[in-house]
């Protein structure tokens, strides 16, 4: 087997003043692979024809995005936030076979054998296109807020259910840094805390476990039959799908009472719409 991976990353950051700065962040990835079997043509059950299988397979991802973010603090109160798009295009294609009646025993090339096996390529990939953002405050290091707020697109769904909107709210109180407490040997940390959310989800894995790209479009193979394509269905799509939604609601409060006993209590509440699941 013959592998080559590159991976490479390129960051631009300019600052246009104090507390405003704009990144941009492009990453991508390429695997190659050839992969190379003979099958013996001495002994078993290929002895004096011999079989030579390949396979080639290339995958190539890449993701961009650029992210404008403020930071300010004035007095006792803390301000951070940004918003972001992000691009993001994955491909895999691959290609395999197989001949037999080999010319010479130990040649691996397809060109060294006369009868053709079988001979496949297939090629799948997906994009994903996000617009994002987030925002937090807190006064005085003891009353925090947080929001985030985005939007997918994914080639995995139909125009008119590709795009998602997501996001989520959340607040904390920490006792512990109120005057009251300042100096306490006893609570050196006490924290009480709540958010809630909608998480998306593209993912669908076919019958086979393997992610499926396409979860919208029928699936079918295409095979001999006295020299005529036949066409043998495998999965009907649903041209209906689009994100899965999760609802989800946390509360808790965290502690540290001395130096001896620390420890979380939490409540978490998840419900799950459009549920993304493969039918038999």
């Amino acid at each position: 087997t013959t592998q080559h991976d590159f991976t490479g990353s390129a960051m631009l950051e300019i600052q246009f003043y104090k507390d405003l700065k704009l990144t941009t962040n492009v990453g991508l990835q390429y695997v190659g692979a050839n992969n190379a079997e003979l099958t013996n043509w001495f002994y078993g059950d290929a002895a004096g024809i011999g079989r030579i299988a390949r396979t080639q397979v290339n995958y190539f991802g890449v993701t961009a995005n650029q992210i404008l973010s403020y930071q300010k603090t004035i007095d006792k109160h803390n301000i951070d936030a940004f918003v972001a798009h992000e691009s993001s295009v994955y491909n895999v294609s691959q290609m395999y076979g197989q001949k037999s009646n080999l010319a010479d025993p130990y040649g691996l090339e397809w060109s060294n054998a006369v009868v053709y096996g079988y001979m496949e390529s297939a090629t799948s990939g997906y994009s994903l296109e996000s617009y994002f953002g987030q925002a937090r405050y807190n006064y005085d290091e003891k009353y925090f807020i947080h929001g985030t707020l985005r939007g997918d697109g994914s080639s995995r769904f139909e125009k008119g259910h590709r795009w998602g909107l997501f996001g989520s709210i959340g607040a904390a109180w920490l006792i512990s840094n109120e005057d009251f407490l300042q100096g306490s040997d006893i609570v050196k940390n006490l924290k009480l805390k709540a958010s809630w959310g909608v998480l998306g989800n593209q993912s669908l894995l076919d019958s086979d476990g393997y992610d499926d790209f396409y979860p919208t479009k029928s699936h079918f193979i295409v095979s001999n039959v006295n020299g005529e394509p036949a066409y043998t269905f495998t999965k009907v799509g649903n041209p209906d799908l689009t994100w899965e939604h999760s609802n989800i609601f946390n509360t808790g409060v965290e502690f540290d009472i001395t130096k001896y006993l620390s420890g979380e209590i939490e409540y978490y509440y998840k419900q799950t719409d459009h549920l993304l699941f493969t039918r038999a």
